[in-house]
């Protein structure tokens, strides 16, 4: 019987561009806001139909919001 050791953590190998990336992304800074729970379901509800992250959601907003 062979045993062979597991990467600490279980952990995925990083390629390159991934490491990159992650080392080159800036800091980011959290934004707490209440909404009515039916918004949030709502708004939960059609990020997951369409496949979008509710955060990326709002990050596109934003930016639109602020032009940049």
């Amino acid at each position: 019987m062979v045993l062979k050791a597991k990467k600490p953590g279980g952990h995925r190998s990083r390629t390159t561009g991934e490491a990159i990336a992650e080392a080159t992304k800036e800091p980011e800074k959290s934004i707490i806001v209440n909404v009515p729970e039916s918004l949030h379901r709502k708004f939960k509800a059609k990020a997951g139909e369409r496949g979008d992250k509710m955060k990326d959601v709002l990050i596109a907003a934003v930016k639109e919001y602020i032009k940049e």
